[in-house]
């Protein structure tokens, strides 16, 4: 397939974008080499291309737009092997752009991005690739333009610039479809609240992307009125959009959003259930599904039992439902069951018919901290036990339990404690064990595992202390959760970084390990230098670690893959090391900009913040941990509260 040579020079907003998308692709296990033809003042040459993209191809390079190479070219002619040259070949008319670095061997060039270009200038203008699954539409290059200046103003004063209103608009009220979807897509990366209501009308537009990249936008916009959005979004009668919905409510992690959330979970579990076994379909709903049941234990204490349990314990009990979404139902319910709750549990633990009363009766052994192989004997004590039972008295189970682990020495009755504390609710446990937790001598008694199962904030001065401890399992597990910890509360994310910055010196490979893949998760650029040297030692997990880390942080790989031969992972690794050190030197972008990623949580409504500090006082419970947790993450450090609750002893 041959194509017209561009005879029109690159327009500046192109090469602007071109700058902007450039980014590296995943390494493919098989090699590709391409075979190019350079042209210069100097003649013609052959240049070999190494490509990690899935396509073998060959092309002409008919002139370099701007400096020589490893700078922007253009191409003429494509080959796919594959023969889907619709999806994945370049469209006749088009001239496309390729980005290429160094290898070290004379000739050789890698691709910075994918094989498949992500941006194509044709006749009508500029043509962009957006959206996932990916589709292209043609852009007039002044549009695309001043929507890039835009990009960029926001991102260097982080203030959206007053006239940004007005382009989005005009773009939204072009007669053009192709219009329509840059102004979607450049309200939802400026993150515009004031275009939430016409974004919201796109999301119900007959055209399936143009709703799906309206709901994207929403996501990024993450103002009360784009949630609402989403939250009405949830019952669409079309299954993708409202999976889209649901996956960008997940995403931003709103508590408002929960019971909107589980009446979904119940509608597509359905759904999934009457689908084929081997039907692919049924992966990504039922992965969104896990996502909000860790939601809701998370999440959950906030409510009510009798506003969050009854659509869990449908979600049990459905007909053909996936084993792993009612196991994770039943605990979770088991986590939030109190007295009225109980019976539901004690009824399916009892039914001879339901598949999964294994599940439930763990749940109801969790939920009462009491065995229940005997359910004759559970019954008994639940008649007496029933008046009483509520926070107060798993409050008083866990300290027990607490107090006689610090005070035993029998092994056998060390694991039914520690068992005991592991099926009482984690914020509960975890400060029924701070006593014993701060004596040097009896900290030992509960291993660092069981402070991972904690999920707090709470258990942050315990990790610290363990960080520090002699034995190279604890100083694993005890950054392993400070990673977990930091990823998920930002406040934290500082303090785990260093940490995980100074367990990449460790000389002990499972402590350097962990500290590989805390970095990664943490995206720490400050440990790029020795993630890369770690990656020059091929072989080892230490390097496949480390080239995920490099990854996460970077999104780049620049040809490097484990799968490849020793020499052109050492090259790669090479092409790794000197584009980090141009971004050191601040020649380049070590990561995507503020302005492109995920939007922070809001501090919560007055309203609502008052009725958690109002839980935060109640005493020592979930709901008090949960809202605890909620308010840590939303509050800045230096909020009044925390004085007061220091002045509390809370």
């Amino acid at each position: 397939m041959r194509m017209k040579r561009l005879r029109t020079p690159m327009p500046p907003a192109a090469r602007a974008l071109a700058a902007v998308l450039a980014a590296g692709c995943l390494g493919n296990p098989a090699r590709r080499t391409l075979r190019r033809r350079r042209r210069t003042g100097l003649g013609e040459a052959p240049c070999a291309l190494l490509s990690g993209g899935p396509f073998h191809a060959a092309a002409l390079v008919k002139r370099t737009i701007k400096g020589t190479l490893p700078r922007v070219v253009e191409l003429e002619g494509f080959n796919s092997i594959n023969g889907n040259t619709v999806q994945n070949g370049f469209a006749a008319g088009r001239a496309c752009i390729v980005f290429l670095s160094a290898t070290g061997r004379p000739g050789v060039y890698a691709p910075l991005t994918p094989t498949t270009p992500r941006m194509g200038l044709s006749a009508d203008g500029v043509e962009l690739v957006m959206g996932d699954p990916p589709f292209s539409i043609p852009v007039r290059p002044q549009v695309l333009q001043e929507g890039l200046a835009l990009l960029l103003e926001r991102d260097a004063a982080g203030a959206l610039p007053d006239r940004a209103a007005a382009f989005l608009k005009d773009a939204w009220e072009r007669p053009e479809i192709e219009s329509r979807y840059l102004a979607v897509a450049f309200a939802g990366y400026l993150r515009e609240p004031r275009a939430v209501p016409w974004v919201a009308q796109a999301s119900g537009d007959k055209l399936l992307r143009l709703r799906l990249s309206a709901i994207d936008a929403l996501k990024r916009i993450a103002s009360p009125e784009a949630v609402e959005a989403l939250r009405g979004l949830l019952k669409d009668e079309r299954a993708s959009v409202a999976q889209a919905a649901a996956e960008a409510l997940l995403d931003l992690q709103r508590s408002s959003a929960l019971e909107d959330l589980l009446a979904w979970a119940q509608r597509t579990s359905l759904e999934t259930a009457r689908m084929p076994a081997g039907d692919a379909r049924r992966a990504r709903p039922l992965a969104a599904i896990a996502k909000l049941l860790l939601f809701v234990d998370e999440r959950g204490p906030l409510f009510p039992p009798e506003r969050i349990c009854p659509a869990l314990l449908d979600l049990a009990r459905q007909k053909d439902v996936e084993p792993a979404v009612a196991s994770d139902a039943l605990y979770v319910y088991g986590t939030l069951a109190q007295a009225p709750q109980m019976d539901a549990l004690i009824e399916l633990s009892d039914d001879p018919v339901y598949a999964q009363r294994a599940l439930a009766a763990a749940a109801l052994s969790r939920a009462s901290m009491r065995a229940t192989a005997n359910l004759e004997a559970f019954r008994a004590w639940w008649k007496d036990a029933r008046a009483a039972f509520g926070e107060d008295l798993r409050r008083q189970v866990a300290e027990s339990a607490a107090r006689s682990l610090a005070d035993e020495s029998d092994p056998d009755l060390h694991l039914s404690l520690v068992s005991i504390l592991r099926m009482a609710p984690q914020p509960l446990a975890l400060a029924a064990a701070a006593p014993m937790l701060l004596d040097d001598k009896k900290a030992a008694r509960l291993d660092t595992i069981e402070l991972l199962y904690a999920r707090t904030p709470l258990a942050l001065p315990f990790l610290l202390e363990r960080a520090a401890w002699e034995r190279d399992a604890d100083r694993k597990l005890a950054l392993d959760g400070l990673a977990a910890l930091g990823a998920k509360h930002p406040r934290l994310r500082d303090l785990a970084r260093r940490l995980a910055r100074a367990a990449l010196c460790e000389p002990q490979p499972t402590v350097r390990r962990s500290g590989i893949r805390a970095s990664g998760a943490l995206e720490d650029p400050r440990g790029m230098r020795a993630l890369l040297e770690s990656i020059r030692d091929p072989g080892t997990y230490e390097a496949d670690d480390a080239a995920a880390s490099i990854y996460r942080i970077s999104a780049r790989t620049l040809g490097f893959g484990v799968y490849e031969p020793y020499a052109d992972q050492e090259l790669g690794a090479q092409r790794l090391a000197g584009w980090w050190g141009a971004v050191e030197a601040g020649e380049k972008t070590p990561y995507a900009p503020p302005l492109l990623r995920e939007p922070p949580e809001g501090a919560p409504e007055a309203g609502a913040r008052q009725a958690l500090e109002k839980m935060l006082r109640e005493g020592d419970s979930r709901p008090a941990a949960a809202a605890f947790a909620e308010l840590h993450r939303a509050l800045p450090a230096g909020d009044p509260l925390w004085t007061r609750l220091l002045a509390a002893e809370r």
